[in-house]
């Protein structure tokens, strides 16, 4: 499951690098390239989200015990 998820992140992320380095001297407004911006990043993540959602990773609890003196209780949730 991790390298799937690497893979898909690191695919997700060659487009807007691309892009960027193909076409540096294009004059576009600031705001339109912010716009566009947050466009395709919004719809790229869009993916990943609904595989996270679809495996209903977001509803699992795990707590784990980490380490216990007599004075100090440290726990990782």
């Amino acid at each position: 499951m991790y390298t799937t998820m690497a893979i898909l992140t690191l695919t997700s992320l060659i487009p807007p690098i691309t892009i960027a380095l193909v076409s540096p001297n294009e004059k576009n407004s600031y705001p339109h390239y912010v716009k566009t911006t947050i466009a395709s990043t919004f719809m790229i993540s869009l993916f990943p989200t609904m595989m996270f959602m679809c495996t209903d990773q977001e509803v699992i609890i795990s707590n784990w015990h980490w380490t216990a003196t007599q004075t100090l209780d440290l726990s990782l949730s």
